[in-house]
């Protein structure tokens, strides 16, 4: 590939040898690619560029790969787990409990029922999932002075594989358009947030989510952009980075993780069945406890290995013998990520499991399950649970948020489904493991607890046949979203009396 070795790896244990060689097969470029598509200055480019391996710009002083990036890299761990995952998690469900009130209002104490509304399920959720996300990493005053930001940023989506082939301005000018409506919106941003505060300031306190600057992790990079010399235009384009990767991959997902539950009642029941399950002694639910349940978990990873397309892309930087294979210098490495999770070979060997083109909610589960001796109560199940109004997500003070996104669910872990598990990389893996993999789970699971706990939902069947069933939309990348309109009637749950 011009001029240089292209090498494809659908092996799952080579893919782990290269992502433990991190000095050898390198991400770095990948980085600099994507932020020059997103409309970088050369000058902050030059900047990213110091220090990581492979660099042409290395010095004696600054070449072992401790630059910018891995700074950059290093910051994303502390900032989205441990202490400060539960304040962002937190905000999310707020925002997204506030827009989901907006738009279905509760009657009067008069009335005992809502009226259904008909709408496409695939845009409601995305739109309102979206407008919770924002704030949850950039504050809420960011769209007051972005009103657009839904349609802007699934317009920058729609256009970002074509903007990562860095052709001139001319010959892709929508691509272009939309990628400036979206730096333009994040330059605004910081100006409005340090006309009404002080960056300065907002650091010396410190909270954990402040309404103008957002999450610790955002402050925290605009700090390193400021003592980078980053220019204006940099920091938003760099902050777009972090803003797009959270939503194009965490918010179709859960999109098409409520499209199944909709469409199969009795997954739709086991999973609010584990939504009840999971309630404290005051009511709330814990967040934490549904995460780790055992189908919730493995419906997650099921959604991820159908719909998530992420492929690992490095550069080999040193000429290297490996698994019998030898890599030489300057080639490109491709491992694909979506191949791997639809291999028949792991997910279905001998068709002893449904296929692997299949989706299938239980496919991470390792024990048996009695639920298909049992249909009967599962019937009942979900005529009890219509009893069941509204629950409320609540994340205690001190709490924790210690699940890991691709832990497998329950205690019992086969050494067949271990080895299944090295097939599965939506999140990538080694020294670039997406860092916002347990961002992104809870996430999914706080919008299916809103979703599914508060409202009656049926699927149009006449525009289902009419449409035909979403397909992942095979010209975006990370999580392909569903490609057209999913119609569903909706209501507001009235718990009974």
């Amino acid at each position: 590939m011009a001029g240089n070795n292209l090498y494809t790896i659908f092996d799952p244990k080579l893919a782990r040898e290269v992502d433990r060689r991190p000095k050898v097969f390198t991400f770095d470029p990948v980085v600099l690619l994507v932020n020059k598509a997103f409309g970088a200055p050369q000058a902050d480019l030059n900047i990213l560029e110091r220090g990581y391996l492979g660099s042409t710009q290395r010095t004696t002083s600054n070449s072992d790969g401790q630059g910018i990036i891995a700074k950059l890299h290093r910051q994303h761990f502390p900032y989205l787990n441990g202490p400060n995952l539960p304040a962002m998690i937190s905000k999310f469900s707020a925002s997204l409990s506030a827009n989901l009130e907006n738009v279905f209002q509760r009657k009067g104490s008069c009335d005992t029922s809502d009226a259904w509304i008909t709408l496409d399920f695939r845009e409601f959720l995305m739109r309102q999932f979206t407008l919770a996300s924002i704030p949850m990493l950039m504050g809420t005053r960011i769209l007051e002075i972005w009103p657009q930001a839904f349609e802007d940023i699934w317009e920058f989506d729609s256009w970002a594989l074509v903007l990562t082939m860095n052709l001139p301005s001319i010959f892709t000018p929508e691509a272009a358009a939309s990628r400036d409506a979206m730096v333009s919106a994040l330059e605004r941003w910081e100006e409005e947030a340090s006309r009404h505060r002080k960056f300065e300031d907002v650091e010396s306190e410190d909270p954990a989510w402040d309404e103008y600057w957002g999450a610790r992790l955002v402050r925290q990079r605009h700090r390193t952009f400021l003592n980078n010399g980053i220019s204006k235009r940099g920091r938003a384009v760099f902050h777009l980075g972090l803003l797009w990767a959270t939503n194009a991959n965490a918010i179709p997902a859960a999109t098409w993780m409520l499209i199944h539950c909709v469409l199969d009642t009795q997954l739709q029941c086991r999973v609010r069945r584990a939504i009840i399950s999971s309630k404290r002694k005051d009511g709330t639910v814990d967040i934490e406890s549904l995460a780790a349940n055992k189908l919730v978990k493995s419906l997650f990873l099921e959604i991820l290995r159908v719909y998530v397309s992420s492929p690992s892309v490095r550069l080999v930087l040193e000429t290297t013998e490996l698994g019998g294979y030898v890599f030489h210098k300057g080639g490109t490495i491709f491992i694909p990520g979506r191949e791997m999770q639809n291999d028949p070979n792991v997910w279905s060997p001998n068709g002893s499991f449904p296929d692997a083109s299949e989706f299938w909610a239980e496919r991470f589960i390792d024990e048996e399950q009695d639920d298909n001796r049992s249909i009967g109560k599962e019937i009942d199940g979900c005529i009890k649970l219509e009893a069941e109004g509204e629950q409320h997500v609540a994340i205690k003070d001190g709490q924790t948020l210690s699940a890991n996104a691709m832990t497998i669910p329950g205690r019992k872990r086969s050494k067949s489904l271990r080895d299944r598990m090295y097939s599965m990389r939506p999140f990538g893996g080694g020294t670039s493991f997406c860092p916002g993999r347990n961002v992104a789970m809870y996430e999914i699971v706080v919008a299916v607890v809103a979703i599914l706990s508060a409202f009656d939902i049926e699927v149009d069947k006449e525009a289902l046949t009419s449409n035909g069933m979403p397909q992942p939309n095979f010209d975006l990348s990370g999580t392909m979203g569903p490609d057209r309109q999913f119609i569903v009637r909706m209501k507001r749950r009235t718990a009974a009396k």
